[in-house]
């Protein structure tokens, strides 16, 4: 068996905005879905990240250019990177990033369309590789850079 180790911990959610946020939510039993009213898109319930201002860590024109998915990932990765108290010594060519999801960027397929075509954002947007490639650039991480597309199981496959 081959062991995992943790060593720095980024989170947003939607019951908290930081790790702290979300470990007291936990122990408090709270849970994150609220009901969704006028909406285009026919979801009734969801959980969403609330009160959080991703201005404070990224530029205008990142948040534009690219998904909710990309930019979170990118600001966790970060967190995760200073609570494990990493310094400038690391060897950058055997730091890699690997992220797991299903998809990412939802929110940019609608957003992407330009009347019968679709816009050049679009696929950068939504394929989960992105989030990787980003953080790796963020981080200056020139190690394996990896996604993989496994649905529930993302989390499983991602310390494996």
């Amino acid at each position: 068996m081959r062991r995992v180790v943790i060593t720095g911990v980024g989170a947003i959610c939607p019951i908290g905005n930081n790790v702290d946020e979300i470990w007291n939510s936990v122990i408090a039993g709270k849970h994150g879905f609220e009901l969704i009213r006028d909406n285009n898109i026919g979801i009734s319930v969801a959980g969403t990240i609330k009160n959080y201002n991703l201005e404070e860590k990224l530029s205008k024109r990142d948040i534009h250019f690219n998904s909710k998915y990309i930019n979170y990932a990118r600001v966790v990765a970060k967190d995760a990177f200073e609570d494990a108290g990493f310094n400038t010594n690391i060897d950058e060519n055997k730091f890699g990033v690997f992220i797991s999801s299903c998809i990412g960027g939802c929110e940019k397929i609608s957003e992407s369309y330009e009347g019968e075509k679709v816009g050049p954002y679009y696929i950068p947007s939504v394929i989960t590789s992105s989030a990787s490639s980003m953080v790796a650039i963020d981080l200056n991480a020139r190690g394996c850079n990896m996604s993989i597309n496994s649905a529930c199981a993302s989390g499983n496959n991602a310390i494996r």
